[in-house]
């Protein structure tokens, strides 16, 4: 018997539907075990770089998490400064122009 072209999305889903279609043509008896064996290796070559591509994509958002992270913990301290600025500014304009104060503040 000779199998049907059968045409498969180039997805994980796609990938599945695949590798059941083949294992339905061994229990016909449609694919030889050589054929299955190649499909077999190439459904593991496949599976592999899907696999590739998973751990690229977590590498990349980690990266891009890491760095929104540093950014922010960066805008946090610039905005801290900038109140405690204008703290002592204030302080200052409230007792005279000129005068060093020491604004006291609890850690954050």
């Amino acid at each position: 018997m000779k199998k049907s072209p059968e045409k498969f999305e180039r997805t994980t889903e796609g990938l599945r539907d695949a590798i059941m279609s083949e294992m339905e043509d061994i229990r016909a008896g449609i694919a030889t075990p050589d054929e299955a064996h190649a499909f077999s290796a190439l459904a593991e070559k496949v599976i592999r770089s899907f696999e590739a591509d998973l751990a690229a994509q977590f590498a990349e958002r980690a990266a891009e998490q890491e760095q929104y992270e540093r950014k922010e913990k960066i805008r946090k301290r610039e905005a801290k400064q900038l109140r405690l600025a204008a703290e002592k500014k204030a302080a200052q304009l409230q007792i005279g122009y000129n005068t060093e104060v020491e604004v006291d503040h609890a850690p954050v």
